[in-house]
């Protein structure tokens, strides 16, 4: 491992960690049994590669320091890759390597805010979490989290915390409700309605 940023458990406890260093998360399927990785995501499988955004890979094959990983009650994995502005779901996380829907990027483009800021694009994205399926980013450098609803049928959130439209992203812009760069969520879900909790970093 190189600065691992980003830790999560999934199915019959697996373990999932953000290896940001060597962009790419790995996986293990018995954790307190063996702590070496079972499967690799963001190097094409290779363990011995850690290069970012790694030569030859398809867009939804590569990571570059990734720093946030959640997986949602269904088994899907979500992880953020920070410095590829964008969010990748994988569905089948054991199976394939490749991930099955990209946030806040289309195509194989990588720039922050590309395609102009907006309910559609991130910029380093850093902490990941989900709600009954719905998906919650810390868009950092836009200074707001974006939730995603069910079923993801679009690349696009339908809601924004931190400002007040998906057009904006000045730091502490709405007085109480603003973010200065966030970096990471969580779900208390011992209450109801569940809470969300916010890192509200600088």
């Amino acid at each position: 491992l190189c600065l691992p940023k980003g830790v999560a458990v999934g199915l019959r406890g697996r373990l999932y960690i953000a290896d940001t260093g060597n962009s790419r998360v790995l996986e293990y399927n018995l954790p307190l049994a063996s702590q070496v990785a079972n499967t690799v995501l963001g190097q094409g499988g290779d363990f011995a590669s850690g290069d970012c955004n790694a030569a030859g890979l398809s867009p939804s094959r590569t990571l570059c320091n990734p720093s946030g990983v959640t997986v949602a009650s269904d088994g899907r994995l979500y992880v953020a890759d920070k410095v590829n502005n964008r969010v990748l779901e994988y569905d089948t996380p054991l199976r394939t390597n490749a991930a099955n829907k990209i946030f806040g990027q289309t195509g194989d483009s990588y720039g922050c805010n590309a395609g102009g800021l907006g309910a559609g694009s991130l910029c380093n994205p850093s902490g990941v979490v989900t709600l009954s399926g719905n998906l919650f980013v810390a868009d950092t450098e836009n200074n707001r989290v974006l939730a995603y609803d069910l079923p993801h049928a679009s690349n696009t959130a339908e809601h924004v915390f931190g400002q007040d439209g998906f057009i904006r992203n000045g730091p502490n812009g709405v007085g109480k409700r603003g973010l200065p760069s966030p970096l990471d969520v969580a779900i208390d879900r011992s209450t109801m309605p569940n809470r969300i909790y916010v890192a509200d970093t600088m």
